[in-house]
């Protein structure tokens, strides 16, 4: 018999994937079990296409696998995502925990006790500083996989683990990207930085 999982149970798996940004092993471990399933159907009673054309299309359940790939098994669950409303910066800034974080980060750099996550270096008691969402209030905001889950994005976002302290001047540069593409466009800026610096002339605007 297929076991499904609770609302509750879902809600504690959405909230343990976005526990750790960096969740490689993670993903892999959930491939590797459903392959394992898969295999175990599969190959024992032949339905090896029957099963790819489920997964391609999504078959009659929606998954946060496949929600995420823009596929739904559904009409009610990809209309429920088109409604999830525009992305409320306010909404995720002023929740009652975004706010609780931020006083207690701040007493510890108010201690010299606060260390910068983005640099690892200990933060000086007046340096301007911004409370940083890890995986951006947007990104959370815009996740077919939470809109699915029904997990209010706000609270989703401001926990301890998901909010850190950082330089201002980096956070307001990383503004609402993802932690993949602020890193790749800090990589291209380094890049071409680099590029400036081997030259023997540079133009003003250089």
């Amino acid at each position: 018999m297929a076991q499904t999982l609770s609302k509750t149970e879902t809600q504690d798996f959405i909230k343990l994937y976005y526990s750790n940004p960096h969740n490689a092993r993670f993903e892999q471990m959930i491939q590797e079990c459903k392959q394992s399933v898969i295999q175990s159907i599969v190959i024992p009673f032949g339905l090896g296409k029957i099963i790819a054309a489920y997964d391609k299309v999504g078959g009659n359940v929606d998954t946060i696998h496949n929600a995420r790939k823009g596929i739904y098994a559904t009409k009610k669950e990809q209309e429920n995502y088109k409604q999830r409303g525009e992305y409320d910066s306010d909404k995720y800034h002023s929740h009652s925990k975004y706010i609780e974080i931020n006083k207690k980060q701040t007493e510890l750099k108010e201690s010299g006790q606060l260390k910068d996550y983005m640099t690892n270096e200990k933060v000086a008691k007046n340096a301007k500083t911004d409370l940083d969402h890890i995986v951006s209030a947007k990104e959370i905001h815009d996740d077919p996989g939470r809109v699915l889950a029904e997990i209010d994005g706000a609270e989703l976002a401001n926990t301890e683990t998901n909010l850190k302290m950082t330089d201002s001047a980096i956070n307001r540069s990383k503004k609402a990207d993802s932690m993949e593409s602020f890193l790749k466009k800090c990589d291209e800026r380094l890049q071409k930085i680099e590029k400036l610096r081997n030259k023997e002339n540079l133009t003003q605007s250089e």
